[in-house]
């Protein structure tokens, strides 16, 4: 075995030894982590969830109509080269009182099949173009599950145990 691979696993029996000696620290250390980790995701989930959330919960329905649709380009760099998405964006048409609302929702289709569709809206009474298409799934996605795996982590960190405990063996 040459000098680096030595001291490399020096290292690594070190922290070994350290992990079986001091398992409370360790644990602190994770539980901490856990703690950050969860409120980020958290955070993140509130805010990129806000508008549907505030939407889903105060937000007035009514019938609109999908009078057209917008193709849109997304182009992505990743390991494999460049990807490009067109997905096609539905734009719907409402009314209030004598008022002809008309906004393009956020979630699209590979397809423009959906035309002369009713739908129902969610609307913001104070903004009627503050709206998106119910839907009952996808209107949490992605940030339902988000903000419940942040909150599921965040109270297991904070229920468990504070004990103390030997070395481990």
């Amino acid at each position: 075995m040459n000098k680096e691979n030595q001291a490399t696993a020096d290292k690594i029996t070190d922290l070994i030894k350290t992990i079986l000696l001091h398992p409370q620290k360790i644990r602190q250390v994770f539980r901490m982590i856990q703690i950050v980790v969860s409120i980020g995701l958290i955070i993140f989930s509130c805010y990129i969830g806000k508008n549907n959330f505030y939407l889903i919960w105060n937000g007035m329905r009514t019938q609109g109509t999908i009078v057209d649709f917008k193709q849109v380009h997304w182009t992505s760099r990743g390991k494999n080269g460049t990807t490009t998405n067109s997905p096609f964006m539905p734009i719907v048409e409402f009314q209030i009182n004598d008022q002809v609302v008309r906004f393009q929702d956020s979630v699209g289709s590979n397809s423009s099949a959906g035309l002369k569709s009713q739908i129902t809206v969610l609307y913001d009474p104070d903004d009627p173009v503050h709206a998106i298409i119910e839907r009952p799934i996808m209107n949490w996605i992605p940030w339902g599950p988000m903000l419940t795996v942040g909150l599921f982590l965040l109270l297991i960190a904070l229920r468990s145990p504070k004990r103390n405990v030997g070395p481990l063996r």
